[in-house]
């Protein structure tokens, strides 16, 4: 499959990710339509058409995929079920098993521990007892994760020594959890790689990247990190993309510790960790995904500048931001903690 001038693109969720998307798809020549539940979605503003419903509505989600040659998402926790309404009318990429292992913590972590991947001690946790079988094998320490719906930091725990709070005990009553080994760690590096359909796969430069809170602050690239973890990171990058057969672009989380690489978690998607591609390349990660899964060749992945993107989190922003910073606005409408509002990038 190969997409033409005028082709439709839809995509499911209306964030800054699909406003990217909808810029990226529009400078090649695309239309698209826009699906998300929320009628203050920024991403309504640029696209070409778009659906204010929930995933839920299936002759909505019906209508929607008859309009598109192809459908993308900017986030994973859509609907399995509302993959299999569309996928009966229209192509999704990536697709569905990434979604469906993308999407559940404990699914991942045996994936990657399949493919010879290391990965931090995990196990289920289904009481008490577990949690507390887990952490004296394990310094009486863990981070407990709901299994599904976690990103930002949201749905995470960390847990020191034997005791176990009522939030924790709360949290395990209420949601399938896992919990998981707490790594020492030096630093967290991700990966931004895409893979087309002809299974070529195009690997960025790796960032180092600096969380608060479980919210990413900053990436910056080039990561101080050897030649050999570089080519690590796009090895197993590689390897997770031809696993699952995948067309688009995603992103992978990793920690460095003294004992090497530890696979974290990958998003089967464009990543917040990849912005800083849209002033240190030419071909962004958007545009790349957009040539992905419109059976287009890969662009070039070389950087050419270095450069810090730094997250705005939870704040105004300021039109007094220094002119040498480029800042992009994701134009929502209402600012509140722990909101990313925009973001800017800064060659350095």
């Amino acid at each position: 499959m190969e997409l033409k001038q005028g082709d439709t693109i839809g995509i499911l969720g209306g964030g800054q990710l699909a406003q990217f998307l909808i810029i990226a798809a529009t400078k090649l020549g695309f239309k698209t339509v826009v699906f998300d539940p929320s009628e203050k979605s920024p991403a309504f503003r640029l696209a070409t058409k778009y659906f204010c419903e929930p995933f839920s509505n299936k002759e909505a989600l019906k209508k929607f995929s008859k309009m598109c040659n192809v459908v993308t998402y900017e986030f994973e926790n859509i609907p399995i079920s509302a993959i299999d309404t569309i996928g009966s009318n229209c192509t999704v990429l990536p697709n569905i098993e990434a979604l469906r292992i993308g999407q559940n913590r404990f699914l991942e972590k045996n994936f990657a521990h399949s493919l010879g991947i290391k990965v931090a001690a995990f196990s289920i946790i289904t009481d008490s007892q577990d949690l507390l079988n887990f952490l004296k094998n394990n310094n009486q320490c863990g981070l407990i994760k709901t299994k599904t719906s976690g990103y930002d930091g949201k749905g995470q725990m960390l847990i020191r020594g034997p005791k176990i709070k009522s939030e924790v005990l709360h949290m395990i009553e209420t949601h399938e959890c896992i919990v998981e080994e707490f790594l020492e760690f030096e630093s967290e590096v991700s990966i931004i790689a895409a893979r087309g359909y002809t299974g070529a796969v195009n690997t960025y430069d790796p960032s180092i990247n600096f969380h608060r809170d479980g919210i990413l602050i900053s990436s910056k690239v080039p990561a101080e990190i050897n030649r050999n973890i570089k080519l690590e990171l796009a090895l197993i990058a590689g390897k997770i993309l031809d696993s699952l057969n995948y067309i688009g672009v995603i992103g992978i989380e990793f920690f460095l510790t003294k004992n090497g690489l530890i696979f974290n978690e990958f998003a089967p998607r464009v990543h917040n960790s990849g912005h800083w591609t849209l002033d240190g390349c030419l071909i962004n990660q958007f545009e790349q995904h957009i040539r992905a899964i419109s059976g287009w060749p890969l662009g070039s992945t070389k950087r050419h500048s270095d450069v810090i993107m730094t997250n705005i989190i939870g704040n105004v922003i300021d039109s007094k931001i220094n002119g040498d910073k480029s800042i992009y606005n994701y134009g929502k409408d209402e600012v509140y903690k722990g909101r990313k509002m925009g973001h800017i990038n800064k060659i350095i």
